[in-house]
């Protein structure tokens, strides 16, 4: 079996395709290497985007294989340029009216869900409408047993007499 080599794959890439790449080599769901390396940048104190970007930079496009180290280098060079430009243009079609309205509909689905929360906890049904729903949300019936079989509360029963 011919080991496969290292490379950054642009399809299924949401930055740089590393991830893409490495979950590619070694056959595990992207999704696996995505969450690593944010678990690696949040426990080194950003650690894991130095590394990222560091990979960004070595690893070959996927058909940048025949390339020697130094063309590499200077293509991925080219390549974190070009995709922060793009980056940055897309940032700046974002209208600032547009952002704070959806962090105003945020900020109310919010509230909403706590005054929801709040009022499930006090033993009220809850007095508002979901938002975009035309009914108020109401929790299902309790039966411990039928959602995953675990505990079932002590029925009340008349004392027995054993005289």
């Amino acid at each position: 079996m011919a080991a496969r080599r290292l490379t950054r794959e642009k399809s299924g890439a949401m930055l740089g395709g590393v991830c893409a790449g490495i979950a590619n080599t070694y056959n595990v769901d992207v999704t696996i290497v995505r969450v690593a390396f944010v678990l690696l940048t949040l426990f080194t104190s950003g650690l894991g985007l130095v590394f990222y970007v560091a990979a960004w930079l070595v690893m070959p496009a996927a058909g940048q294989t025949s390339l020697g180290a130094s063309e590499i280098a200077r293509a991925n060079v080219d390549d974190v340029v070009s995709t922060a430009r793009q980056r940055a243009a897309d940032l700046t079609r974002v209208r600032p009216s547009d952002v704070k309205s959806g962090a105003r509909r945020a900020a109310e689905d919010l509230k909403s869900a706590a005054q929801n929360a709040k009022d499930m906890v006090s033993g009220r049904a809850a007095s508002s409408a979901s938002p975009g729903t035309g009914a108020s949300w109401t929790p299902p019936e309790a039966n411990p047993r039928g959602r995953h079989g675990g505990f079932k509360p002590p029925q009340s029963r008349p004392p027995v007499d054993r005289t």
